[in-house]
């Protein structure tokens, strides 16, 4: 399968939310080399999304989403990626 033209989210894991009767797709990511966390809470009263996951021994990234309640679908918010030596 070539990810670019038959599928364009290309990786092993899509993950996806069910939230007030809607589903967002947040992202996908390929095989892991390390950890995966996902926590659902509140920023400024409004429902927030992070995952945070290590693709590669001595990287990890935490991408965060916001809930957009004129667009009904969480928004990516910020990315934050960590490198080791």
């Amino acid at each position: 399968l070539n990810s670019a033209i038959d599928n364009p989210w290309g990786g092993s894991v899509l993950i996806s939310v069910y939230f007030r009767g809607k589903k967002s797709t947040l992202m996908e990511i390929g095989d892991l080399d390390g950890g995966f966390k996902l926590q659902a809470d509140l920023i400024n009263n409004q429902p927030a999304i992070q995952i945070y996951y290590y693709p590669h021994y001595n990287n990890n990234l935490i991408h965060y989403w916001l809930w957009d309640e004129q667009q009904s679908r969480f928004k990516r918010w910020l990315i934050v990626h960590n490198q080791g030596c």
